[in-house]
């Protein structure tokens, strides 16, 4: 059964209508990571698995950092319907659909992000973290979808200047950028290539198109290859930011501007965009440290290539929060969770309409 005070934290589609939910649940008399899967799109849910040994006790909080402590798990990433990652300041893998987990062992104290990538999985950590930000340096590693461990041999580390309080690693077509926000305002930092599975000095790409500011909320579009986009110079204007949204075609040495002013969101809030193809994209924002924001329009959808943006708030009826993760899985899907209940907003139609998906029920 499904933890009736159950809070989504992250999802992960496997393909084959399954998806994995992993959030905060009842584990006796206390809170810990708890792992659902559906196996029909939503529609029905069970626990397969809750993570006893892991603390919950500090809730995650919408548009926070997503540092974990070394203990704490925080997100889920399946490359099959059977093997798949859930990892936070650590990492344990399932190969059997979540019934049984066993403990990655991995360079690095905290585990800040999972990729898949052309059957490899390439893991980023960090070090000198605590429970909210990294000071020490950044690392990414390959590792084999049957490999037990991640190899300490043949990473790549780069040293962060600033302290940090997220990171996200974005491969296309065998370039990767390593993206992170400053732990001091949440802002963006440049970015870092990660090309043949080593990090390099931040590339000097063209951001004219960005006044020269740098590109927050980078996503790949997802069926074209070398294809990105990105988020920059934001203005302010009371209640709502806009953005002028931006456009790679040669894996991010160049951009140019596909709107300004299009994009517009709540002020003061982190963003976040996601690219179904070269057509429809998605963005959307969450209030810094689960602040309520001060205008609706906290999901916005595309289907002209970004040229305009249509609210799809209502009738979501989002919370105050806004949506701290946005994602498409491919095809015609997106995703969005608030991290303040256990629903989650599932779109099939490219972000035209939105259905509330709640294990709970």
């Amino acid at each position: 059964s499904v933890p009736g005070q159950f809070v989504t934290w992250s999802l992960s589609n496997a393909g084959h209508r399954t998806v994995y939910n992993l959030g905060a649940g009842a584990c006796g008399g206390a809170t810990c990571p708890v792992l659902l899967q559906t196996q029909d799109n939503g529609t029905s849910w069970s626990t397969v698995h809750r993570f006893e040994q892991s603390s919950a006790a500090a809730q995650v909080q919408p548009g926070s950092g997503r540092i974990n402590a070394p203990a704490q798990l925080r997100d889920v990433r399946f490359m099959t319907p059977t093997v798949g990652y859930v990892f936070g300041g650590d990492l344990w893998v399932t190969r059997d659909s979540g019934a049984t987990f066993s403990r990655v062992q991995h360079p690095g104290r905290t585990v800040l992000d999972v990729v898949a990538y052309r059957g490899k999985v390439l893991v980023v950590t960090g070090e000198q973290c605590t429970t909210n930000s990294c000071s020490g340096s950044v690392n990414v590693h390959q590792m084999k979808l049957s490999e037990n461990a991640v190899p300490t041999q043949g990473g790549t580390s780069s040293y962060l200047s600033t302290p940090i309080d997220s990171a996200q690693l974005v491969v296309q077509d065998g370039t990767g950028y390593l993206t992170t926000t400053s732990a001091a305002d949440g802002g963006p930092l440049a970015p870092l290539p990660v090309v043949g599975g080593a990090i390099e000095d931040a590339r000097s790409s063209d951001l004219s198109a960005c006044g020269g500011e740098l590109i927050q909320s980078f996503t790949p579009s997802l069926a074209r290859s070398h294809h990105l986009f990105g988020l920059c110079a934001p203005v302010e204007n009371g209640a709502r930011t806009s953005y002028t949204l931006v456009k790679s075609t040669d894996d991010g040495a160049s951009w140019s501007r596909v709107s300004k002013g299009a994009v517009r969101l709540p002020t003061g809030a982190r963003t976040y965009l996601a690219a179904i193809d070269d057509t429809r994209l998605a963005a959307a924002a969450a209030g810094a440290g689960g602040s309520q924001l001060a205008a609706s329009g906290a999901l916005v959808v595309s289907t002209d290539g970004g040229a305009s943006f249509t609210a799809r708030d209502a009738p979501l009826t989002l919370p105050a929060s806004g949506v701290d993760w946005l994602a498409s899985p491919g095809g015609s899907q997106y995703f969005a969770v608030s991290l303040t209940s256990s629903g989650y907003w599932w779109s099939k139609d490219y972000g035209n309409t939105w259905t509330l998906v709640d294990p709970a029920r």
